[in-house]
């Protein structure tokens, strides 16, 4: 398994890519207005991100984050699609409950309705997203559900990253 990320800047981007590399799996987390430089409108964005899906065999995107127009306008007919997030409509449907400052206990539904839970050590609900991503990939590779709870146990922030720091008199900085 390689991960590899790939980014866009400008129109063509996600194109010249093409030559390079053709994905098994391809995860879109968001279509956001961060990259708007040189593009006319959030349109031409999603329209640029997604277009991965036209050499790609798979395709998951962040229901939560992702208009649905834009995967009914940008993902061909033919590819795959799955979605994660915390909608219930997603193939990948998380519920998550905070028990401490930095930890989630979390429920998640994977593509065959098998119900998986662990507890999630993240500060936030973007990291969960995060994690819901990584089990719906090791989902269609066909690991078996044990082995992703086993791996979502080993999930820790980044240094400096979304960590919550214990401050006096139970504050958090």
């Amino acid at each position: 398994v390689v991960v590899i990320e790939l980014g866009t800047d400008m129109p063509g981007d996600i194109a010249a890519f093409q030559s390079i590399v053709h994905p098994n799996i391809t995860v879109v987390s968001a279509i956001s207005e961060e990259h708007m430089e040189f593009f006319e409108d959030i349109e031409a964005v999603a329209a640029e991100e997604l277009s991965i899906a036209a050499f790609s065999d798979k395709v998951i995107v962040n229901g939560d984050d992702i208009n649905e127009s834009y995967i009914n306008n940008y993902v061909p007919a033919d590819v795959p699609i799955y979605s994660y997030g915390f909608s219930g409509q997603a193939t990948y449907h998380v519920i998550a409950k905070r028990n401490h400052h930095h930890q989630f206990s979390a429920a998640i539904t994977l593509k065959d309705a098998t119900k998986i839970t662990a507890d999630i050590s993240l500060a936030s609900t973007h990291g969960i997203k995060a994690v819901v991503a990584a089990v719906a990939v090791a989902d269609q590779l066909g690991m078996p559900a044990d082995a992703i709870v086993k791996g979502i146990a080993k999930v820790v922030a980044a240094p400096g990253r979304m960590q919550l720091l214990e401050g006096m008199q139970d504050s958090l900085i």
